[in-house]
């Protein structure tokens, strides 16, 4: 309950800095208290897209000022390790962060090597520093393989946009 609290905080301000309106952050509310998906979600079923949606949500408003700032870099990047470990889509925010780094720097006109110094490598060391430790526990403590982030291998992709799955792979077999 707390964090569904929370994640509405962060949908209010994100909307209301956006749209820059109160009145559009209270109806953004309106209609997150109204979802009553999420909310049995969040409540009984999944936690881990609770989590998801707070990381993912605290990396939209860390990266809203629309100004490079190392430690705000540093800071979007440890939330994006942190949703890549909550759910494997979490790790496309690394690279928006990295597109977010590039548009920034060019738009402020900073030098391409200043910028891979200043903001690229410290946002990539603190992604690997945070995610790497439990690559390494899955890979080699636990099964001595290789574990990728994803483990339908894009099985969800190939049975949601083809209607002849089920003929093409009869033995496909997947609660997705």
């Amino acid at each position: 309950v707390v964090l569904a609290i929370i994640i509405g905080f962060l949908i209010f301000k994100i909307t209301e800095k956006t749209f820059q309106s109160r009145m559009a952050g209270i109806i953004s509310i309106i209609l997150y208290s109204a979802h009553a998906e999420l909310a049995f979600t969040f409540a009984f079923a999944l936690r881990e897209i609770g989590f998801f949606a707070f990381f993912l949500l605290l990396f939209i408003y860390c990266l809203m000022e629309g100004k490079l700032d190392p430690r705000r870099i540093i800071l979007a990047a440890a939330i994006a390790a942190l949703s890549a470990l909550t759910r494997p889509t979490g790790m496309l925010l690394f690279g928006v962060l990295g597109l977010w780094i590039f548009y920034c720097s060019w738009k402020e006109k900073i030098k391409f090597f200043t910028m891979i110094k200043k903001f690229a490598i410290p946002a990539g060391l603190t992604f690997l520093l945070l995610v790497s430790p439990w690559l390494v526990y899955e890979s080699y403590v636990l099964d001595s393989v290789v574990v990728t982030t994803s483990t339908t291998s894009g099985t969800n992709l190939l049975t949601g946009n083809n209607p002849v799955t089920e003929r093409i792979y009869p033995l496909l077999d997947m609660d997705i």
